[in-house]
């Protein structure tokens, strides 16, 4: 499993919670053999929890139903969004909707999962966040560092948009490495059968 993806695991989580259990009894006086209680609490949380899953072990949801999810989102979300927002928010529909049908061959990969969770929670819950603040107070009222609302969604949607940039690359680099594999063998037949011609 991937380092990052562990580290916030729930089994890493349940590990840790259990270990800084066994920190707090030696600290009230609890001193023999720490070194063995802590590490050991640590290693029960692990082994406790169940394993988490992705992708293909989830009850998948299709590609038509991650489309029209999205596409409903939008909609209603279109008419309370600025067009700057609009416009970025299109891009990354625009790219999920042509990962969409590249994502059966990779399964449970951490792409796969990103890019339907972009679909069904990143992106929608972004646009959510936003649209439930009154328009006048998104656009005009400070809310950080003297940024507004509508300032900080379209520095959002431009993460979100990198990301699944990203994402389009990491998947389609799998597609060029098996283009050039192909244009390969190709080659080394064709020289192979040149003394039949």
């Amino acid at each position: 499993m991937n380092l990052f993806l562990y580290l916030y695991s729930r089994k890493n989580l349940v590990g840790t919670t259990l270990a800084l259990v066994g920190l707090l009894l030696y600290f009230v006086g609890i001193n023999s053999l720490w070194y063995v209680i802590i590490p050991g609490l640590y290693l029960i949380g692990v082994t406790i929890t169940p394993q988490e899953t992705y992708g293909s072990q989830r009850k998948q949801v299709s590609d038509q139903e991650i489309r029209n999810h999205l596409d409903t989102v939008i909609q209603s979300y279109r008419k309370k969004l600025p067009k700057e927002a609009i416009e970025k928010v299109e891009t990354i529909e625009s790219l999920i909707d042509e990962l969409l049908p590249r994502l059966k061959p990779l399964g449970g990969s951490k792409e796969a999962y990103s890019v339907r969770q972009m679909a069904l929670d990143y992106l929608p819950t972004t646009l959510q966040n936003y649209v439930n603040l009154p328009s006048a107070f998104a656009n005009l009222h400070p809310i950080k560092d003297g940024k507004t609302a509508k300032v900080i969604l379209l520095e959002q949607l431009d993460v979100l948009e990198s990301g699944m940039q990203a994402l389009t690359a990491s998947v389609l680099s799998g597609d060029a490495q098996k283009m050039l594999a192909n244009g390969l063998f190709l080659e080394d037949s064709f020289k192979q059968g040149e003394s039949f011609l």
